[in-house]
């Protein structure tokens, strides 16, 4: 389970935003780290953009975050004026694996791609 997020930042009035990577997840964060999330979050709302991925459905990010207060006016900030694409199927990742593992396992060599 993990939370990225991203953020345009503008550099200068001139250059396009620049991304910057927050990762959470896996592990809970701690209460400062989640308030610390919350605050980003926050002052970007309604300022800058925001990109969030996550493989984790709204109902458990206060396994990530801890408190159901702070994951609420987080989620509400996030989807206020927002655009939800959701992907479903199947991991591309867990396929490609599953096709490496069978390839080996079946003795065929595998051949370099160039």
């Amino acid at each position: 389970m993990a939370i990225r997020v991203e953020l345009g930042i503008p550099q200068n009035s001139r250059k396009p935003f620049q991304k910057r990577p927050v990762e959470l997840g896996y592990v809970p964060a701690s209460k400062l780290g989640a308030e610390l999330l919350f605050d980003v979050i926050s002052t970007a709302y309604e300022r800058l953009s925001v990109i969030v991925t996550t493989n984790l459905p709204f109902e458990n990010w206060t396994e990530v975050l801890g408190s159901e207060r702070l994951t609420g006016a987080t989620l509400d900030r996030l989807t206020h004026r927002c655009h939800i694409l959701e992907a479903t199927g199947d991991s591309y990742r867990l396929r490609d694996a599953k096709g490496r593992r069978t390839k080996r396992s079946s003795g065929t060599p595998k051949t370099p791609k160039i």
